[in-house]
């Protein structure tokens, strides 16, 4: 399930095309993306085209930080186990 989560997002994430391209609701879904705000700031950074928004790159280190933080949280509760599944 988890795998099919990443590759889902992998599409969801906008390399291709910019931000400032999509209008509405797929612009909110967009911007619930971590990775669309930090691909869209490095666009606007070197190409001068796309997006460039603070609160999105907020939001971004926000969501990551809570990712680690649930990662670490869930490494401790399985790390005794996981030895033994290697």
């Amino acid at each position: 399930m988890s795998a099919f989560l990443i590759q889902l997002g992998m599409y969801l994430t906008p390399v291709i095309y910019p931000m400032a391209n999509l209008e509405g609701q797929m612009l909110f879904l967009m911007k619930l993306n971590p990775v669309a705000s930090v691909i869209e700031c490095f666009r606007h950074s070197f190409l001068g085209i796309g997006i460039f928004d603070w609160q999105l790159l907020g939001y971004a280190a926000v969501v990551s930080f809570f990712v680690f933080m649930l990662s670490i949280f869930v490494f401790q509760k399985t790390q005794k186990r996981f030895v033994d599944t290697i």
